[in-house]
């Protein structure tokens, strides 16, 4: 599931964090890497839980109502189809969901009055509406598109949703949003800043901008595929996707960030000879530190063609920097490959 550019994004506020904290060391940073990916996937993992969460409160919901001291002949034979929902089903029985789901503590328990309201706000859905009319088609595929439905159109994009996970600090979006879309000459201190996002918050004037290449939106893609890849046949067991899409992307991971650590002040001096009409004092700490990742990708990574490269690190610039980092960024690194390639340093 955890992909090269999802774990670029992570080396990024990493990379970020070790030069704003004076008590930083590459091997600490190194752990904290391996430890925002784990808990990336976990947040795939949370996700996936609402549907055998939801589906438990709809049931609960039927037989209160069965229960209830006037209960309509509605109330005592519901319809019981978003109960019996296969692919819902089939996820309740993937054992392997809340084996990792237990070890990491992850569940919905101390948050039942907002599933609650979610579920309302399911229950008066055009989606729920025509699943549940007893003229729909009744198969396994009509199930799963019911889910994938509701992931996309109502559960996902929903905001008090996307409260919730900051709240359980669930490695929601980045460590470094506080710093999205800041021009600045002089790096902030990470945790003034950290301290005003939080007062923002809780004064209810903090808002963020989802991208679609952002980390959280990569994590909600891979939700949805999840879904739309169960099949009747399939194996519980084999619902989840792996961790990693490669075996070796965490070791790409921290070799990354390490290299780009290590050799940072050459990787700089790198950029500095490559800058023209432009003085470095000018540059965007995050677009300094963004091009400092990438030649550290160039020279390290020979199998990474220089174009895919170039055009990852231009969508991070688009992402964590300015608005006009993503030209800057495209025109300075053409340079710097130019410049490698005539010093026989770059030989792809």
């Amino acid at each position: 599931m955890i992909n090269r550019a999802l774990v670029r994004s992570r080396v990024l506020q990493q990379a970020y964090v070790y030069y704003h904290r004076d008590d930083a060391d590459i091997q600490s940073a190194e752990k904290e890497l391996l430890n925002s990916l784990e808990q990336t996937y976990d947040l795939y993992l949370y996700y996936l839980l609402l549907v055998p969460e939801l589906t438990r409160l709809h049931a609960e919901a039927l037989e209160a109502n069965k229960n209830k001291h006037l209960a309509t002949e509605k109330d005592k034979n519901p319809n019981l189809r978003m109960v019996r929902n296969r692919l819902a089903e089939k996820i309740e029985s993937c054992r392997p969901l809340w084996v990792r789901a237990e070890q990491n503590a992850l569940n919905w328990r101390s948050e039942e009055a907002f599933l609650r309201r979610l579920l309302k706000k399911i229950h008066l859905s055009e989606t729920f509406t025509r699943y549940m009319r007893s003229d729909a088609t009744d198969d396994f595929e009509a199930d799963r598109l019911f889910w994938n439905e509701l992931m996309r159109d109502i559960i996902l994009p929903d905001e008090e949703l996307a409260e919730v996970m900051e709240e359980h600090s669930i490695f929601w979006d980045n460590q470094i949003q506080l710093i999205e879309k800041i021009e600045t000459e002089e790096a902030p201190d990470i945790e003034e800043v950290e301290q005003s996002v939080r007062q923002a918050v809780a004064d209810g004037n903090y808002q963020t901008i989802r991208q679609e290449n952002a980390p959280i939106e990569i994590v909600k893609e891979f939700v949805l595929k999840t879904i739309r890849r169960i099949e009747q046949d399939t194996d519980p067991s084999a619902i989840l996707l792996p961790a990693y899409k490669e075996k070796d992307d965490a070791v790409f991971g921290t070799t990354l960030l390490r290299n780009a650590i290590i050799n940072g002040q050459e990787y700089r001096h790198i950029i500095r000879e490559n800058l023209i009409n432009w003085e470095v004092d000018r540059i965007a700490d995050m677009d300094m530190l963004i091009m400092q990742l990438a030649i550290a990708e160039l020279l390290h990574f020979p199998n990474i063609p220089v174009l895919v490269t170039i055009n990852e690190y231009i969508d991070l610039s688009k992402l964590f920097s300015t608005p006009k980092s993503g030209t800057f960024v495209n025109g300075l690194l053409d340079a710097v490959v130019k410049s490698l390639r005539e010093k026989g340093k770059l030989l792809k």
